[in-house]
């Protein structure tokens, strides 16, 4: 098939829609000969073209011609089936109008489609229901839902795989490369910006019968940055070595096999702590289970009922600290000796010296431990305990199960029932994704933008029509002088025909850069008319023309440049687009290479004129392809007022050939340039910004030219850099417009010293004298009055000042000495008119307080309690800032009159009840505590209200009425920040969401008091007593609910009048109301529906300690409520008329068992008159279905002891839980299909190493480092049957031989090891397993039902990557304490497991089980770094104007209780149903420091957080200064049987956490009293916890059942996670399984491929002498280790790095001063060191690595540890002083030794460094800047010689020679190398001012 398209239509209904069309050639070939088949398919040319289907123009190529080639080859039966499968470069270029036609092709395909019928939505049941309708009477059933589908029994088989003879198939597939390139359309330019390649290769093995699949990947992955014209890495590749990088690789194995059953661990979910290991084993949900009596019980404390305050207390005395952890360790700790000397002598022979220290001080832990290792063996198999120690020692050690204790009856029935169910071989498809490499992501704000650009523009359901054939074009150039100039362009990639030339005025009217391109609208006709008319629209044509493929930008922005990063120095210089020669009229010519990189560079004109250096800026810029090259004079005005400014400057100072070409020449005194509008900028013209001042007035105002102008010289010199320039009225009546200029510094440039005074650099802003906010919940009018000209001037009274609205002052001039008065109104607060003045001045204070007073101050202040002070913030940010504000807004929404004053104050604020708020202020020098009372109550107690993000009771007592009121105390902070708003709110809320009526009263013996509540409304609840109960009901009814508890968060259903139901919710305590919502019933919604399917057994069923009983007769069902909804809610069911205690039934979760027992029974008579056989018999048949007729004589009444098996199944029917209790076992097996585990079809492991994201700010700083590691690979010998973790030492020189790939090793004559068969053999024979945890481990699970997915992080850490961190470590997990390692394994940082079950028949989603566990961590943060993280994500933050950001507090306030109930009982999206929630307590260490620099993009702003935690703090009154190590301690989270939704779950749990957040830490951190709240969950976290919280080191996942286990070693030791001893073996695996995963090891492959790469490696562009020389000891490690050490222990003080390695290992030490072979640099054994130490309880805390560097010019590179190591040696040179002038180039030691001399270059400076100490920093011998370097003139010998300028020599030719001494000659002829490009560097740009 030759020329074959496939056309895909947009809209075929559009002419002009765009289309795509996939044009191939397809070839087959097959042959077939006596001994072989042989088939060929080729795809040939296979390529997508994206163009307008009308015109066939423009077009672009989505898919690039790509070669597709099968072979396929059979040969005999024995031999099997070969495939070859190979597929050329795939070039794929992915736009939105692509994305665009194939959803629109898709939209269309679904237009053909017919609807699916919609199930009808189940209708609430209304809460009045007649008779004949009672919900809760008892109606019959049948068996026929269970009975009529039971499948055909059939014998067991066991799968077999291999039972035809076995014939190789074998496909091998190979992916050339795959390149996918993201693009923006700009017109019809299609620019590239993220880029994505990736190679393949796949071998296919046994598809028919017992599929198996490996992939190997190389991922590579790099985005666009325009600003610079270069490609940045995404996902950085690997260094190999230094210059030399691979692609990121991951391999992916597939394979078929028998399936397993999901489980995500037993039902046994409570938290393994230290107190529950001497505990019973546990009872899985499958046997009988006995609740814990009394555990639902809450009897309320006398406490509860009353108002707490939280205050610090004193912490415990060390000895009770020391009782608690001797109470909580699980083994006594014992000594370590690992201390010994490790200097002098052979240090090998130190670490054999005694075999006593091979061990860790765990495994010697466990020598004395062995009773508790004894212990664990027996809770695993409690049924076993007279074993021999020999069989309990044969055992594998980590298969320890809890199994159940069942007799041998139940056994073999369990046996038999598991046998009927396997009924054919279930296979499953087991993925496998492993990867060793690090996984290191760069962030920074070009990809974000990239990245927020790329998804707009996907998701925008943007017009696929042609809108625009126009190409923008590639280069516009504005020429802003003043002055005529002509520009060209030669040589380079820019045509002259793509570039655009735009003068003055010219560019005030530019068009879209759109319409400044080529127009293709004309040539396309032109061409269509050239065309025959045959194939005007012929797809068929073979001439590609007429699709006119447009290039995409790929050649241009280089997209095959996309994954190269070299680091050669000639790359260094600018890369440059071509030549531009500039002619300025009355200049010379100026020629001028246009560099590729977006910045502002200097040009200096010539010949001067007048003496005077006249220069020019260009600044260059580039969007979306096109860059734009600006011409400017270096001086800028901004206009940063609200109104339309002239500025002129005067005629008479240029002469005519100098003045602008656009100016009017109407021979004024004055020229008008421009009128500026609010926030724009202007370029002032060449000439003016040299020669003239600058004048300006109001635009549309009637004022006169300011009669002083402004100069930029003058105005630079002054130490505020400001002036104000003054413009007189046209009429006398009016005072002078003031406008304040202030001059900045314009762009960052190096000036040369000759020009640095002479050129005009700045910027200058023309501001408002001062502005003043209105930051009040009210309007506000003010007036100026100046009192010196009162009776001359009329003063603009009445101005009004709207909430959240500014308004600029003009008419003030603060230099002068007069006083001026701003006089403010408040319109109508408290209903009345209040007067104030404040004074300004320039020098006022930065807090002010403005007294507003009435015209009745004295009465009214008398009379009643209305007061108002309105406090004054002011900035000085180019204006004077004036704020108004209230430091507090106290809002009322309990509905009752209250009043508030201060602690110590009399001053009473008064709030009878409405909403708005009352501005509340504390005087100077007072407690900042309030009080409040309600009616003529007592004043409740103080309580702070300075704590934002607080909630909390408050009760106040009234003895009149006998009443605690309780309200609600909301604190948060407004939008505008300076502000607080205390809202007090009805602790209590009831809400009506039904249809009816209904009327509620509280659980009182002396009254009977009812409150209506009509439909949708929601009404506060104020209880009379402590009984904490409510009754509802109907209105007009007689008969009311049982009353139920309204202070604990529940739901539940009561039964109404005539057989009805309402569902109740309480909600809320912790941060909202608890709030009680009635809603109308849904199906579903009754704890539980009983059905007793038995044949002959009556059941009856009572909650539990209630008396009232119900009684089901068989084939029976009822739905069941609660009868006390406040006692413990627990059913218990038994057989009637027995006297044994019953059996608690599941009501929360699913569960099936059987219960058996011996019961009375009494021969009843069948309804045909007959007596069954399973009424006579004492068991049950289920294969027995006849039934034997006995004759009526026979019959007798008497009673008789029967033995009876009572099946039970608990499961979800759709939404309602249902108890299913039968005697018939095949009713059981159907019903235990919907809750039992489901075998997997799918399971997907993912194991990652290493995982690096690297957060870096748009000044190429790296701001912070997010690291997941794995851990150091842990060394086990077997001793006597147990396993033994050897020590650090040993570890550390077994892992060195393991990474160098050898065979065997040999320590001397003591040790010796066989890595082939992981044993040891000397000192004694023993197996060996080598095992680690990576850094991400998923195991992702599902079937048609279920999904589990468990996942493991290992190691989460956070640095400071900052140069002058506090704090070097953010985030990092805490120390583990020595009795946790003991056990064996510290495990994950975090643990999540979930596993859920999809009920289709009702689209519900259960929760079966859902579990996190996060380890002990610590938090370590300071003020710079909160800060300059805040600024890099800053211009992603949604800005809103003041405006609205008051107006949205105001409507948060005026929000009425209904609505906010609503909000609080969230009824969007579907319900869940989640059987059992648990997330871990969590605990952690913080210290905090207001210290550290900020960086951020523009270093004169300030900086809008720091200002808002700088007030705050400073509001608060609180000293906070830097504090360290506060540990805070957050109970955990646990729900069983709820149904929520997931805003709703969400809330919950954000509420848990943070409000126990926010309260320790204004507690333990602040040292402020905080409100508590007796109903939540933790009252007082001062006393302790209690029962909500266990240590979360010591917690853990409950492990799967045994064969998951065994799974999942397996997988562990394919996948290199556990490599030797009896981990890795293949026995262990259960199944067909086995042998398969056994053949997939990955560790084998990754082990071999990285010798191979090892081997290969060649250095590029660094001789291997300088990128190994500085790997020595003291070279490489102390500047490794040189500040990431955070918490070093107490020998690093005394020996420097010595004393270091030596206090945390006896050996280490030695060991990475004398490498034994391997191929791990010191370095990195140094860090593996560390890290197996920290695992192992040492106190150390190291940054995952050093802050990485950045050139500017050359974009952002992938991570170097040489060029880290550089920038450190540069940062730490006299002090740091050299960082902020010079930038970073390279560095070599001169020699192979621990202590070489260092030269060190720098783009200014060249450095020779002497031999560093072990500990200190480097000492300068000499230093020489770049500009003095005359001549290099070369290697002589072992000496590198260059001349350098003398100091005081005339003659600039004289100089003197400097050595660069090495013996390396490859060494020096690099530093040669280096300098001489630096040096031609540092020139070329020189010519630049020249």
């Amino acid at each position: 098939m030759k020329k074959s398209e496939v056309v895909l239509f947009a809209n075929p209904t559009e002419q002009q829609t765009k289309i795509l069309v996939l044009r191939t050639e397809l070839m087959v070939d097959y042959s077939n000969r006596s001994a072989q088949e042989n088939l060929v398919a080729s795809v040939g040319g296979l390529e997508v073209l994206c163009c307008n289907y009308a015109s066939r123009r423009p077009g672009y190529m989505v898919l690039e011609p790509c070669h597709i080639e099968l072979t396929r080859c059979i040969f005999s039966e024995s031999a099997g089936v070969e495939m070859n499968v190979s597929v050329s470069s795939v070039n794929l270029h992915v736009s939105s109008t692509s994305i665009n036609i194939i959803l629109g092709m898709l939209r269309c395909l679904q237009e053909y489609k017919g609807k699916s019928p919609q199930s009808p939505k189940a209708s609430p049941i209304s809460v009045f229901t007649n008779k004949e309708q009672n919900m809760w009477a008892v109606s019959d059933i049948t068996h026929d839902r269970w009975l009529k589908n039971i499948p055909e029994e059939k014998p067991c088989t066991k799968p077999s795989f291999h039972q035809q003879a076995s014939r190789k198939e074998v496909c091998n597939i190979k992916f050339k490369h795959l390149h996918a390139a993201l693009e923006i359309e700009n017109g019809n330019t299609h620019i590239p910006v993220l880029c994505c390649k990736a190679l393949c290769e796949a071998v296919m093995n046994n598809w028919s019968r017992q599929l198996s699949i490996k992939l190997e990947m190389q991922l590579e992955a790099s985005y666009y940055n325009e600003k610079l014209g270069m490609w940045e890495p995404f996902l950085e590749p690997c260094m190999e070595q230094e210059d030399n990088y691979r692609p990121y690789e991951l391999c992916v194995k597939v394979l078929r096999a028998a399936s397993c059953p999901i489980q995500c661990g037993s039902d046994s979910v409570d938290c393994v702590t230290h107190d529950d290991l001497d505990a019973e084993p546990r009872k899985s949900s499958m046997g009988k289970v006995k609740s814990n009596s009394d555990s639902s019980e809450h009897d309320e404390s006398p406490s509860e009922s009353e108002m707490t305050v939280i205050r610090k207390e004193h912490l415990p005395s060390a000895s009770r600290k020391q009782r608690l952890e001797t109470k909580t360790s699980f083994v006594s700790q014992q000594g370590n000796s690992s201390d010994s000397d490790t200097d002098g002598g052979n240090i090998f022979e130190k670490i054999i010296g005694s075999f006593g220290h091979m061990f860790s001080s765990e495994s010697e832990g466990e020598e004395s431990g062995g009773e508790t290792e004894t212990r664990k063996m027996t809770e695993s198999q409690p049924d076993e305990d007279e074993q021999g120690e020999g069989d309990e020692e044969s055992q594998p050690i980590f298969l320890k199960k809890n199994e159940i204790s069942v007799d041998d009856e139940e056994r073999d029935n369990a046996d038999s029932r598991k046998d009927t169910r396997v009924l054919k071989a279930d296979m499953a498809t087991y993925i496998l994704l492993d990867s060793r490499d690090n996984l290191k992501l760069n962030i920074t704000p070009t990809l974000i933008s990239l990245l927020q650009e790329l998804v707009d523009t996907f998701s925008a359901d943007s017009e696929i029509n042609v809108k625009s054939n126009k190409r923008p074009p590639s280069l516009t150039i504005f020429n802003r002088l003043g002055v005529e100039a002509d520009v060209k362009i030669t040589g380079g990639k820019l045509s002259a025909s793509n570039v655009h030339v735009l003068n003055g005025t010219e560019f005030d009217n530019a068009p879209d850069l759109m319409d400044l391109g080529g127009d293709d609208d004309a040539s396309d006709e032109k061409l269509r008319n050239q065309d025959d008319e045959k194939n005007d629209y012929d797809l068929d044509s073979e001439d590609s023309s007429h699709y006119d493929i447009i290039s995409n930008l790929s050649g241009t922005v280089g997209v095959t440049q996309a994954f190269s990063f070299s680091d050669d120095l000639s790359a260094r210089t600018q890369y440059s687009e071509g030549k531009m020669a500039l002619k300025v009229n009355g200049f010379d010519l100026f020629n001028w290479d246009l560099p590729q990189k977006v910045g502002t560079h200097l040009l200096v004109l010539s010949p001067k004129r007048q003496d005077i250096p006249y220069s020019l800026l260009a600044t260059i810029d580039v969007s979306l392809g096109n860059k734009v090259v600006v011409l400017r004079s270096p001086l800028q005005m901004q206009n940063v007022t609200t109104y339309a400014m002239n500025v002129y400057y005067k005629s008479s100072d240029l002469a005519n050939d100098q003045k602008p070409p656009d100016t009017e020449d109407d021979s004024a005194e004055f020229t008008l340039l421009t009128m500026l509008a609010p926030e724009q900028s202007y370029d002032v013209p060449l000439y003016v910004a040299y020669h003239c001042s600058l004048y300006v007035k109001p635009a549309h105002l009637e004022y006169e030219i300011s009669y002083n102008g402004v100069w930029w010289a003058d105005l630079a010199l002054t130490k505020e850099q400001s002036t104000y320039l003054s413009c007189l009225p046209t009429q006398w009546e009016k005072r002078n417009y003031i406008i304040k200029v202030s001059c900045s510094e314009g762009e960052k440039l190096q000036l040369p010293g000759s020009l640095n005074k002479q050129v005009p650099n700045y910027i200058l802003k023309l501001h408002a004298p001062a502005v003043l906010y209105n930051y009040l919940p009210y309007h506000l009018r003010y007036s100026l009055e100046v009192k010196a000209y009162k009776d001359n001037v009329q003063c603009e009274f009445d101005v009004d000042l709207d909430a959240g609205q500014k308004k600029p002052l003009h008419n003030i001039d603060l230099l002068s000495t007069e006083s001026h008065y701003l006089y403010l109104e408040a319109m109508n607060y408290l209903s009345v008119n209040w007067t104030g003045d404040l004074e300004l001045s320039s020098d006022m204070d930065k807090s002010h307080v403005v007294t507003m007073t009435t015209q009745f101050a004295a009465e009214s202040r008398a009379t009643t309690n209305k007061q108002l002070t309105i406090s004054v913030h002011t900035v000085d940010a180019g204006s004077l800032e004036i704020y108004l504000y209230s430091p507090y807004w106290l809002v009322n929404k309990s509905g009752l009159p209250l009043q508030f004053r201060g602690s110590g104050s009399d001053a009473v604020y008064e709030n009878l009840g409405t909403h708005d708020p009352l501005l509340f202020r504390f005087k100077k020098h007072r407690r900042k505590k309030a009080k409040v009372r309600v009616y003529n109550s007592r004043w409740s107690s103080s309580f702070s209200v300075d704590t934002v993000g607080s909630t909390g009771m408050v009760i106040c007592t009234d003895k009149e009425r006998e009443k605690k009121y309780r309200f609600l105390m909301h604190i948060q902070l407004s939008k505008l920040n300076l502000t607080k708003i205390v809202t007090v709110l009805p602790f209590f809320l009831v809400s009506n969401l039904t249809s009816a009526s209904l009327r509620f009263m509280e659980h009182n013996e002396n009254a009977d008091l009812w409150i209506d509540l009509p439909p949708g409304q929601c009404s506060s609840f104020w209880p009379d007593t402590d009984s904490m109960r409510i009754h509802v009901a109907q209105q007009q009814s007689l008969t009311c609910s049982q009353g139920f508890l309204i202070n604990q968060q529940h739901s539940t259903v009561l039964r109404m009048s005539n057989g009805g139901a309402l569902r109740v919710d309480v909600t809320g305590g912790t941060e909202a109301p608890m709030t009680v919502s009635f809603s109308a019933y849904q199906p579903g919604d009754a704890p539980i529906l009983i059905q007793n399917m038995c044949d002959d057994i009556f059941i009856r069923f009572n909650q539990k300690c209630q008396g009232q009983v119900t009684l089901l007769k068989p084939n029976q069902q009822v739905l069941y409520t609660w009868d006390d909804p406040a006692s413990e809610r627990t059913i218990i069911w038994n057989v009637y008329n027995r006297k044994k205690p019953g059996y608690p039934a599941f009501v929360t979760k699913d569960g099936h068992g059987e219960v058996k027992m011996r019961i009375q029974s009494l021969k009843f008579r069948a309804p045909n008159g007959s007596v069954s056989k399973e009424a006579v018999n004492s068991s049950t048949d289920e294969d027995d279905s006849e039934q034997e007729v006995v004759p009526l004589s026979e019959l007798r009444k008497k009673m008789r002891t029967d033995k009876v098996i009572v099946y039970w199944v608990s499961f979800l029917d759709g939404l309602q839980r249902t108890l299913l209790l039968t005697q018939d076992e095949r009713i059981a097996r159907q019903a235990r299909r919907l809750c039992e585990e489901e075998k997997a079809n799918l399971e997907l492991f993912v194991s990652l190493g290493d995982i690096y994201a690297s957060l870096i700010n748009s000044a190429y700083e790296e701001v912070a480092l997010l690291s997941l590691t794995g851990s150091s690979a842990k060394w086990q010998v077997e001793i006597n049957g147990k396993w033994k973790v050897l020590n650090v030492e040993l570890s550390l020189w077994l892992e060195d031989k393991w990474r160098a790939f050898q065979t065997r090793a040999e320590l001397k004559d003591y040790i010796e090891v066989d890595f082939n068969r992981m044993q040891m053999v000397k000192p004694f024979f023993g197996q060996l397993c080598r095992s680690y945890s990576p850094a991400l481990f998923v195991h992702y699970r599902c079937s048609e039902h279920q999904t589990c997915v468990r996942t493991r992080l290992h190691r989460l850490q956070v640095d400071n990557q900052l140069s002058d961190a506090v704090f070097s470590t953010v985030l990092c997990p805490r120390l583990i304490r020595q009795y946790v390692t003991k056990r064996g394994s510290i495990g994950p940082f975090i643990d999540f497991a979930v596993l859920y079950r999809k009920l289709p028949e009702s689209k519900l989603i259960s929760v079966q089980y859902l579990k996190a566990l996060v380890k002990d961590f610590q938090v370590n943060v300071d003020k710079g770094f909160l800060l300059s993280l805040w600024d890099m994500f800053a211009p992603w933050q949604p800005k809103r104007s003041e405006t609205l950001q008051l107006l949205s507090d105001l409507n948060n306030i005026h929000l009425p209780l209904k609505d906010m109930s609503f909000q609080y009982s969230d009824s969007q999206g579907p319900r869940i149903v989640f059987e059992y929630i648990h997330l871990s307590p969590l605990k952690f260490q913080v210290s905090l420091s207001l210290r550290g620099t900020v960086h951020q993009r523009d270093e004169g702003q300030d900086l809008l957080g720091s200002s808002i935690v700088d007030f705050f703090l400073n509001s608060v009154g609180a000293t906070l200064t830097d504090i360290s190590d506060v540990e805070m301690k957050l109970a955990f989270y646990e729900r069983r049987g709820l149904v929520l939704r997931k805003t709703q779950l969400r809330k919950e749990v954000e509420s848990h956490y943070l409000s126990q957040i926010v309260q320790q830490a204004y507690v333990l951190i602040l040292g402020l009293d905080i409100l508590g709240n007796p109903y939540g969950l933790v009252k007082d976290f001062t006393q302790g916890l209690g029962d909500f919280f266990y240590e979360p080191a010591l917690a853990s996942l409950e492990g799967p059942e045994e064969f998951t286990e065994s799974l999942l070693m397996g997988v562990q030791s394919v996948m290199g996670h556990v490599v030797g001893g009896a981990f890795g073996s293949a026995s262990l695996i259960t199944g067909s399984i086995g042998n398969t995963l056994a053949m997939l090891s990955m560790d084998e492959d990754y082990r071999r491929k990285r010798q191979l790469a090892i081997q290969m490696i060649h250095m590029k562009n660094m001789p291997d002498a300088v990128a190994f020389a500085g790997k020595g000891f003291v070279m490489g490690v102390a500047l490794g280790l040189s500040g990431i050490v955070v918490k070093p222990i107490q020998g690093i003080r005394d020996n420097g790095i010595e004393g270091f390695f030596k206090g945390i290992g006896k050996g280490i030490l030695g060991l990475v001063t004398k490498p034994s072979g391997g191929v791990i640099d010191v370095v990195s054994m140094a860090f593996e060191g560390i890290k197996r130490a920290a695992e192992l309880g040492e106190d150390v805390v190291y940054r995952a690595r050093i802050p990485r560097y950045c050139n500017k010019n050359l974009g952002l590179k992938p991570y170097s540890v040489y060029q880290a190591v550089g920038q450190r040696m540069l940062r730490e040179l006299a002090t740091g002083q050299y960082t902020e002038t010079d930038m970073y180039l390279a560095h070599a030691p001169l020699s192979r030794g621990d202590r070489p001399d260092v030269v060190l270059i720098t783009d200014r400076h060249v450095f020779l460094l002497e031999k560093c100490r072990f500990w200190g920093s480097w000492d300068v011998d000499w230093v020489v800047t770049v500009d003095d370097i005359i001549d290099i003139s070369g290697i002589v010998k072992d000496k590198l010689i260059f001349k350098v300028k003398q100091e005081n020599s005339l003659n600039p030719f004289a100089g003197e020679d400097r050595f660069i001494v090495s013996t390396e000659s490859s060494i020096l002829q690099w530093v040669q190398k280096q300098l001489q490009t630096t040096v031609t560097s540092h020139r070329n740009s020189k010519e630049v001012w020249m």
